[in-house]
C-alpha cells in the first residue's frame, strides 16, 4: 500500500476525566477513514472512555512507549527487517 492512501482522521473521545477530547489516528486507507469517524463518535456518544489517543509520532513510533502510556493509536509505519 502507498503511504498517499494514509489519512489522519481526528475524532472525539470521551476521556476519564468525563470530558470530550479530540485525537488523531493514522488510518491504513482513505477509503476506511469515514468508517473509523463513525465509529469513534458512536463510542463517544455512548461515552466509551478512552484514557488518550496521540499520534504514536509523540512517542518517537514507540509502540511500547504508546502503550505504557496507555494510548490509543492506529497505523504505526515499521521497516521490514531484511528489505529496503
Amino acid at each position: 500500500m502507498s503511504l498517499e492512501r494514509l489519512r489522519v482522521v481526528e475524532v472525539p473521545y470521551f476521556s476519564f476525566d468525563g470530558k470530550t477530547e479530540w485525537g488523531q489516528l493514522v488510518v491504513v486507507m482513505d477509503a476506511v477513514a469515514p468508517f473509523v469517524l463513525n465509529i469513534f463518535e458512536e463510542l463517544h456518544d455512548r461515552q466509551f472512555p478512552i484514557y488518550s489517543m496521540k499520534p504514536i509520532e509523540q512517542f518517537d513510533g514507540s509502540d511500547d512507549a504508546s502503550m505504557e502510556a496507555n494510548n490509543s493509536s492506529a497505523f504505526n509505519y515499521r521497516e521490514i527487517p531484511g528489505r529496503g
